[in-house]
């Protein structure tokens, strides 16, 4: 039997940006966990328009820990 049933792709981008934006807080637990948050939805914006959906998750992963480690490297 299929979980997803009636799960259209974008709530099942959504909860996958969530699981990203959680796994980032805990990954990073010094920064504020409202602050990931903001970023994670900014960077998710940012894909509002894309045609391929996919890796849109991974994308917004991606951009938060390379904002975050700028923001680490940063004097």
């Amino acid at each position: 039997m299929n979980d997803d049933v009636g799960v259209t792709p974008i709530t099942a981008e959504a909860k996958a940006v969530e699981q990203v934006t959680r796994t980032v807080q805990a990954r990073h637990p010094n920064v504020p966990p409202e602050h990931i948050a903001e970023l994670a939805r900014a960077e998710h914006q940012r894909y509002a328009k894309a045609r391929i959906r996919e890796f849109v998750p991974l994308l917004v992963e991606r951009a938060l820990l390379s904002k975050l480690y700028a923001h680490e490297q940063s004097p």
